[in-house]
Protein backbone atom coordinates (compact mmCIF):
# COMPACT_ATOMS: atom_id res chain seq x y z
CA UNK A 1 0.00 0.00 0.00
CA UNK A 2 1.71 3.59 -1.02
CA UNK A 3 1.02 6.39 1.36
CA UNK A 4 -1.15 8.10 -1.30
CA UNK A 5 -3.41 5.44 -1.02
CA UNK A 6 -3.60 5.61 2.51
CA UNK A 7 -4.91 8.99 2.30
CA UNK A 8 -3.16 9.97 5.20
CA UNK A 9 0.27 11.86 4.14
CA UNK A 10 1.38 14.41 6.64
CA UNK A 11 3.93 15.33 4.92
CA UNK A 12 2.67 17.75 2.43
CA UNK A 13 2.98 20.80 4.34
CA UNK A 14 3.53 22.03 7.74
CA UNK A 15 1.39 20.19 10.62
CA UNK A 16 1.53 18.92 13.92
CA UNK A 17 1.03 15.74 15.03
CA UNK A 18 -0.40 14.16 18.48
CA UNK A 19 2.66 12.69 20.69
CA UNK A 20 1.20 9.42 22.33
CA UNK A 21 3.81 8.99 25.44
CA UNK A 22 1.12 9.82 27.64
CA UNK A 23 -1.54 7.13 26.29
CA UNK A 24 -1.52 4.39 28.18
CA UNK A 25 -4.41 1.61 29.41
CA UNK A 26 -5.89 0.12 32.29
CA UNK A 27 -7.79 2.69 34.28
CA UNK A 28 -7.01 5.10 31.75
CA UNK A 29 -7.77 3.44 28.61
CA UNK A 30 -11.82 4.81 27.89
CA UNK A 31 -10.61 8.63 28.64
CA UNK A 32 -7.39 8.31 26.44
CA UNK A 33 -9.64 6.72 23.65
CA UNK A 34 -11.82 9.55 23.91
CA UNK A 35 -8.53 11.98 24.11
CA UNK A 36 -7.09 10.38 21.07
CA UNK A 37 -10.61 10.77 19.36
CA UNK A 38 -10.82 14.25 20.02
CA UNK A 39 -7.81 15.24 18.44
CA UNK A 40 -9.06 13.48 15.52
CA UNK A 41 -11.86 15.59 15.87
CA UNK A 42 -9.68 18.49 15.44
CA UNK A 43 -8.50 17.67 12.21
CA UNK A 44 -4.69 16.00 13.73
CA UNK A 45 -4.56 12.84 11.72
CA UNK A 46 -0.69 11.92 12.59
CA UNK A 47 -0.01 10.27 15.81
CA UNK A 48 3.16 9.19 17.21
CA UNK A 49 3.54 6.10 19.36
CA UNK A 50 6.14 3.58 20.37
CA UNK A 51 6.21 0.44 22.57
CA UNK A 52 7.57 1.75 25.39
CA UNK A 53 5.35 4.46 25.96
CA UNK A 54 2.28 4.05 28.49
CA UNK A 55 4.38 1.17 30.17
CA UNK A 56 3.84 -0.82 27.29
CA UNK A 57 0.19 0.26 26.71
CA UNK A 58 -0.03 3.05 24.34
CA UNK A 59 0.17 1.25 21.19
CA UNK A 60 -2.95 -0.97 22.11
CA UNK A 61 -4.87 2.58 22.91
CA UNK A 62 -3.83 3.66 19.65
CA UNK A 63 -5.04 0.61 17.67
CA UNK A 64 -8.21 0.24 19.48
CA UNK A 65 -9.07 3.85 19.56
CA UNK A 66 -8.66 4.28 15.38
CA UNK A 67 -9.94 0.79 14.65
CA UNK A 68 -12.65 2.10 12.35
CA UNK A 69 -10.71 5.39 10.87
CA UNK A 70 -7.01 3.29 10.10
CA UNK A 71 -6.97 4.56 6.43
CA UNK A 72 -7.49 8.41 7.58
CA UNK A 73 -4.51 8.25 9.61
CA UNK A 74 -1.21 8.32 9.61
CA UNK A 75 0.80 6.25 12.55
CA UNK A 76 4.27 6.01 13.59
CA UNK A 77 5.62 3.79 15.84
CA UNK A 78 9.63 2.52 16.82
CA UNK A 79 11.64 -0.18 17.53
CA UNK A 80 14.65 -0.31 19.71
CA UNK A 81 13.49 0.01 22.94
CA UNK A 82 10.70 -2.55 24.09
CA UNK A 83 8.34 -1.99 27.21
CA UNK A 84 9.61 -3.61 30.13
CA UNK A 85 7.85 -6.51 32.62
CA UNK A 86 6.54 -5.70 35.47
CA UNK A 87 6.03 -7.59 38.69
CA UNK A 88 2.36 -7.77 39.95
CA UNK A 89 2.98 -5.40 42.69
CA UNK A 90 4.52 -2.74 39.92
CA UNK A 91 1.50 -3.06 37.20
CA UNK A 92 -0.92 -2.79 40.15
CA UNK A 93 0.76 0.28 40.79
CA UNK A 94 1.34 1.77 37.76
CA UNK A 95 -2.30 1.20 36.87
CA UNK A 96 -3.39 3.41 39.63
CA UNK A 97 -0.83 6.01 40.25
CA UNK A 98 -2.34 7.96 36.80
CA UNK A 99 -6.00 7.78 37.78
CA UNK A 100 -5.45 9.06 41.29
CA UNK A 101 -2.79 11.92 40.06
CA UNK A 102 -5.51 14.21 39.58
CA UNK A 103 -6.96 14.27 42.79
CA UNK A 104 -4.36 12.97 45.03
CA UNK A 105 -1.00 13.94 43.85
CA UNK A 106 0.82 13.19 46.78
CA UNK A 107 -0.53 9.83 46.85
CA UNK A 108 0.63 9.61 43.58
CA UNK A 109 3.64 9.95 43.55
CA UNK A 110 4.20 8.15 46.74
CA UNK A 111 3.01 5.50 44.32
CA UNK A 112 5.39 6.14 41.57
CA UNK A 113 8.19 6.02 44.16
CA UNK A 114 7.47 2.62 45.18
CA UNK A 115 6.95 1.08 41.47
CA UNK A 116 10.23 2.84 40.49
CA UNK A 117 11.95 1.23 43.56
CA UNK A 118 10.10 -1.73 42.73
CA UNK A 119 11.30 -1.22 39.06
CA UNK A 120 10.80 -4.10 36.13
CA UNK A 121 11.44 -7.83 36.77
CA UNK A 122 13.00 -8.23 33.62
CA UNK A 123 14.77 -4.60 32.29
CA UNK A 124 14.27 -4.54 28.73
CA UNK A 125 18.08 -3.75 26.95
CA UNK A 126 17.59 -1.72 23.88
CA UNK A 127 17.80 -4.03 21.20
CA UNK A 128 17.96 -2.96 17.64
CA UNK A 129 19.43 -7.11 15.52
CA UNK A 130 17.43 -7.83 13.03
CA UNK A 131 15.77 -10.29 14.30
CA UNK A 132 14.08 -8.40 17.05
CA UNK A 133 13.11 -5.53 14.94
CA UNK A 134 11.08 -7.80 12.71
CA UNK A 135 9.64 -8.97 15.89
CA UNK A 136 9.13 -6.07 17.30
CA UNK A 137 7.22 -4.79 13.83
CA UNK A 138 4.82 -7.61 13.94
CA UNK A 139 4.28 -7.43 18.04
CA UNK A 140 3.04 -3.89 16.79
CA UNK A 141 0.83 -4.07 13.67
CA UNK A 142 -1.02 -6.94 16.33
CA UNK A 143 -1.37 -4.04 18.92
CA UNK A 144 -1.96 -1.48 16.63
CA UNK A 145 -4.59 -3.59 14.70
CA UNK A 146 -3.38 -2.82 11.37
CA UNK A 147 -1.08 -4.38 8.66
CA UNK A 148 0.99 -1.32 8.13
CA UNK A 149 2.65 1.39 9.90
CA UNK A 150 3.05 4.67 7.92
CA UNK A 151 6.68 5.38 9.44
CA UNK A 152 9.02 3.35 11.52
CA UNK A 153 11.60 5.20 13.67
CA UNK A 154 14.60 3.85 15.23
CA UNK A 155 14.66 4.81 18.18
CA UNK A 156 17.12 6.94 20.00
CA UNK A 157 19.68 4.92 17.24
CA UNK A 158 23.07 5.21 17.57
CA UNK A 159 25.79 4.87 14.29
CA UNK A 160 27.19 1.44 15.86
CA UNK A 161 23.36 -0.09 16.16
CA UNK A 162 22.95 0.84 12.65
CA UNK A 163 24.12 -2.35 10.18
CA UNK A 164 24.03 -3.39 6.62
CA UNK A 165 22.35 -6.15 8.27
CA UNK A 166 19.65 -3.81 10.29
CA UNK A 167 19.03 -1.91 6.87
CA UNK A 168 18.38 -5.22 4.84
CA UNK A 169 16.04 -6.40 7.08
CA UNK A 170 14.18 -2.97 7.63
CA UNK A 171 14.34 -2.22 3.73
CA UNK A 172 12.35 -5.77 3.23
CA UNK A 173 9.65 -4.50 5.57
CA UNK A 174 8.99 -1.40 3.39
CA UNK A 175 9.17 -3.21 0.36
CA UNK A 176 6.85 -5.50 1.35
CA UNK A 177 4.21 -2.98 2.65
CA UNK A 178 4.31 -3.47 6.31
CA UNK A 179 6.34 0.11 6.51
CA UNK A 180 5.56 3.10 4.69
CA UNK A 181 8.40 5.20 5.25
CA UNK A 182 11.64 4.16 7.49
CA UNK A 183 13.12 7.07 9.79
CA UNK A 184 15.73 7.94 13.02
CA UNK A 185 14.60 9.32 16.15
CA UNK A 186 17.49 10.22 17.99
CA UNK A 187 19.70 13.54 19.01
CA UNK A 188 20.44 15.51 16.53
CA UNK A 189 24.76 14.51 16.86
CA UNK A 190 23.22 10.68 16.42
CA UNK A 191 21.48 11.87 13.44
CA UNK A 192 23.79 13.29 11.80
CA UNK A 193 26.54 10.52 11.84
CA UNK A 194 24.16 7.91 10.77
CA UNK A 195 22.85 10.35 7.70
CA UNK A 196 26.97 10.51 6.77
CA UNK A 197 26.87 6.75 6.44
CA UNK A 198 23.41 6.36 5.17
CA UNK A 199 22.52 9.11 3.92
CA UNK A 200 20.38 8.03 1.13
CA UNK A 201 18.28 4.91 3.56
CA UNK A 202 16.01 7.01 6.13
CA UNK A 203 13.10 9.12 4.21
CA UNK A 204 12.90 10.68 7.60
CA UNK A 205 14.48 12.40 10.70
CA UNK A 206 12.86 13.20 14.23
CA UNK A 207 14.45 15.18 16.65
CA UNK A 208 13.94 17.89 19.34
CA UNK A 209 13.25 21.68 18.51
CA UNK A 210 12.74 24.55 20.18
CA UNK A 211 12.96 28.26 19.95
CA UNK A 212 16.52 28.03 21.73
CA UNK A 213 18.15 26.22 18.97
CA UNK A 214 19.08 28.14 15.88
CA UNK A 215 19.33 24.80 14.25
CA UNK A 216 16.60 24.04 12.29
CA UNK A 217 17.97 24.17 8.94
CA UNK A 218 19.49 20.98 9.45
CA UNK A 219 18.57 17.62 7.54
CA UNK A 220 16.41 19.96 5.39
CA UNK A 221 16.81 17.46 2.41
CA UNK A 222 14.43 15.14 4.77
CA UNK A 223 11.42 14.82 6.17
CA UNK A 224 11.91 16.08 9.16
CA UNK A 225 9.82 15.66 12.75
CA UNK A 226 10.08 18.53 15.16
CA UNK A 227 9.28 17.44 19.13
CA UNK A 228 9.78 18.75 22.96
CA UNK A 229 8.96 22.41 21.14
CA UNK A 230 7.29 23.40 24.13
CA UNK A 231 9.29 21.01 27.09
CA UNK A 232 12.76 22.91 25.93
CA UNK A 233 11.67 26.15 25.75
CA UNK A 234 8.56 27.17 28.54
CA UNK A 235 9.51 27.99 31.35
CA UNK A 236 12.95 29.19 30.35
CA UNK A 237 11.46 31.60 28.13
CA UNK A 238 8.56 32.65 30.96
CA UNK A 239 11.39 32.57 33.12
CA UNK A 240 13.50 35.36 31.60
CA UNK A 241 10.20 37.33 30.57
CA UNK A 242 9.91 37.44 34.21
CA UNK A 243 13.01 38.60 35.32
CA UNK A 244 13.51 40.83 32.07
CA UNK A 245 11.00 43.43 31.28
CA UNK A 246 12.56 44.71 28.13
CA UNK A 247 12.62 41.23 26.53
CA UNK A 248 9.08 40.60 27.59
CA UNK A 249 7.61 43.53 25.96
CA UNK A 250 9.82 42.43 22.91
CA UNK A 251 8.46 39.32 22.60
CA UNK A 252 4.57 40.31 23.27
CA UNK A 253 5.12 42.86 20.61
CA UNK A 254 6.27 40.77 18.48
CA UNK A 255 2.96 38.44 19.01
CA UNK A 256 0.84 40.80 20.03
CA UNK A 257 0.06 38.12 23.23
CA UNK A 258 0.02 39.29 26.58
CA UNK A 259 1.76 35.53 26.99
CA UNK A 260 0.76 35.39 31.09
CA UNK A 261 -0.74 31.97 30.54
CA UNK A 262 1.76 28.81 29.90
CA UNK A 263 -1.15 27.76 26.64
CA UNK A 264 -0.68 31.18 25.12
CA UNK A 265 3.10 30.59 24.96
CA UNK A 266 2.86 26.84 24.34
CA UNK A 267 0.52 27.35 21.16
CA UNK A 268 3.24 30.06 20.21
CA UNK A 269 6.14 28.11 20.90
CA UNK A 270 4.39 25.46 18.69
CA UNK A 271 3.83 28.19 15.89
CA UNK A 272 7.16 28.92 16.16
CA UNK A 273 8.57 25.19 14.68
CA UNK A 274 5.86 24.83 12.55
CA UNK A 275 7.29 28.10 11.05
CA UNK A 276 10.50 26.24 10.30
CA UNK A 277 9.36 22.93 9.63
CA UNK A 278 6.83 24.13 7.07
CA UNK A 279 7.43 20.43 5.07
CA UNK A 280 6.79 18.30 8.47
CA UNK A 281 5.08 17.79 11.51
CA UNK A 282 5.35 19.08 15.05
CA UNK A 283 4.73 17.01 17.99
CA UNK A 284 2.67 18.40 20.72
CA UNK A 285 1.27 15.67 23.77
CA UNK A 286 -1.12 16.30 26.81
CA UNK A 287 -3.64 14.32 28.88
CA UNK A 288 -6.22 17.38 28.08
CA UNK A 289 -8.85 17.30 25.68
CA UNK A 290 -9.40 20.58 26.12
CA UNK A 291 -5.96 21.25 25.65
CA UNK A 292 -5.58 19.42 22.47
CA UNK A 293 -8.73 21.56 20.67
CA UNK A 294 -7.40 24.76 22.06
CA UNK A 295 -3.63 23.76 20.63
CA UNK A 296 -5.13 22.44 17.33
CA UNK A 297 -7.61 25.34 16.56
CA UNK A 298 -4.95 28.01 17.24
CA UNK A 299 -2.07 26.11 14.87
CA UNK A 300 -4.39 24.86 11.88
CA UNK A 301 -6.78 27.14 11.28
CA UNK A 302 -5.85 30.40 13.82
CA UNK A 303 -2.81 33.05 13.47
CA UNK A 304 -0.08 31.16 15.67
CA UNK A 305 2.36 29.81 12.79
CA UNK A 306 2.79 33.86 12.25
CA UNK A 307 3.02 34.65 16.08
CA UNK A 308 5.45 32.01 16.11
CA UNK A 309 7.57 32.80 13.85
CA UNK A 310 7.38 36.40 14.69
CA UNK A 311 8.83 35.58 18.64
CA UNK A 312 11.63 33.43 17.03
CA UNK A 313 12.42 36.54 14.83
CA UNK A 314 12.47 38.76 17.98
CA UNK A 315 14.49 36.25 20.58
CA UNK A 316 17.30 35.59 17.56
CA UNK A 317 17.73 38.71 16.64
CA UNK A 318 16.27 41.07 19.33
CA UNK A 319 15.18 45.20 18.91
Amino acid sequence: MSMAESGSDPFNSGSIGFGCAYIMGGFEKKRNIKLLLSAFDCDIKYFDTAPMYGQGTSEEVVGEAFASNRHRISIATKVGIPHSTYTRKAEFLRAIATPIRRYLPKVSRGAATVLYKTGPSRPSPRNLTPSAVVRSVEDSLIRLRTDYVDLLLLHDAMLHEVTPELIDGISRMKSAGKVLRLGVASSVSDIDEIDRIYPNVFDVYQRAWSVMESDEDLFNNKIRIFHRSIMHSLEKLRRKMDDDRAFALRMRGATGLELTTTDEIAKVLIGAAVSVNPHGVTLFGTRRADRVANYAKAILSGPYVARGRALLAAYRHGP
